[in-house]
């Protein structure tokens, strides 16, 4: 994998995901607070809610999981909704818990739209009062979905850091459309 670079740097500077030569795509953010008080907010039906999607999992391998998008619920209304919005909200991602470590890392398999890839979340603490959040989505391989993935992970994690900050995120779909236009930009070769 390509080096990492934090997602904001002390100026507030932003910072992208890295996609490697073979596809995998890595997000990182220093989050506020511990593994044990961010790990709900990644295992937790009411918390994945807030910055995600609607969970449904048995948290432990070999569970089944699916995870249901409603854009709408996760940031204030905007003032006109993309087309896409109601192709994807309400969209479905079904899979399997391929590792749970709590408080560390949760691994599965990510079957959208008939593609099966893979996610994965690793906490690190960084501080007593901060940890590394990485996620990672590997077995991406056509660039229209590596981008859509990279601006839609970003857009999810940035409402995770409002959220965590007691903050207001911004509407989705603006941020994640212009997020669109900037991983064209970063990942065009």
């Amino acid at each position: 994998m390509t080096e990492h670079k934090p997602a904001t740097s002390a100026s507030g500077q932003k910072h992208y995901g890295q996609l490697d030569t073979a596809g995998v795509l890595a997000i990182e953010r220093i989050l506020p607070g511990t593994p044990e008080q961010i790990w709900p907010y990644l295992t937790e039906p009411e918390k994945t809610a807030l910055w995600l999607g609607s969970l449904q999992a048995d948290m432990k391998s070999g569970s089944q999981l699916k995870i249901t998008f409603d854009h709408a619920s996760l940031s204030p209304p905007e003032e006109s909704e993309p087309e896409q919005q109601e192709q994807i909200d309400c969209s479905v991602v079904t899979g399997e818990i391929l590792e749970y470590e709590p408080f560390k890392t949760l691994r599965f398999s990510w079957c959208w739209d008939k593609v099966l890839t893979e996610v994965c979340f690793q906490l690190t603490p960084q501080t007593p009062d901060t940890s590394l959040l990485i996620i990672t989505h590997a077995q991406l391989t056509d660039k229209t979905t590596i981008i859509s993935v990279a601006a839609g992970w970003h857009t999810h994690v940035d409402i995770l850091l409002a959220k965590l900050n007691g903050e207001t995120p911004l509407p989705f779909w603006g941020k994640h459309d212009g997020l669109i236009t900037e991983y064209q930009h970063r990942f065009a070769t």
